[in-house]
């Protein structure tokens, strides 16, 4: 693609809450794990695609409707907090495929 059609990923580590929230805000579109910032995503009405390993969405996930759930679906999962605390591998989290993932990025625009 031409540079100024790519897209602008951005990589936030250890930030400020409130630098997160307007960076965020920002976004066109947000990619994480089941975490805080997936939710705050969400919270802020940004497309959000959100991967689910160990937790179980049907708790966790956020309830937007602009949230796309990726999950593998791996036999164990999900899986009790002392279990995935514990876990030496986290397969449910390699079991998902860089595809699904790309698709329901694309799927977004």
């Amino acid at each position: 693609m031409p540079l100024p059609l790519r897209p602008i990923i951005q990589i936030i580590d250890q930030v400020d809450l409130c630098v997160l929230a307007e960076t965020i805000s920002r976004a066109e579109i947000y990619f994480g794990m089941d975490s805080g910032p997936t939710h705050l995503a969400a919270a802020l009405g940004k497309k959000t695609v959100a991967v689910f390993g160990p937790t179980d969405p049907a708790v966790w996930a956020p309830p937007q409707s602009w949230v796309k759930i990726i999950t593998a679906h791996y036999s164990c999962a999900p899986c009790p907090d002392d279990r995935r605390r514990d876990c030496p591998k986290a397969l449910c989290l390699e079991a998902v495929k860089e595809q699904e993932i790309i698709t329901a990025i694309r799927e977004e625009f």
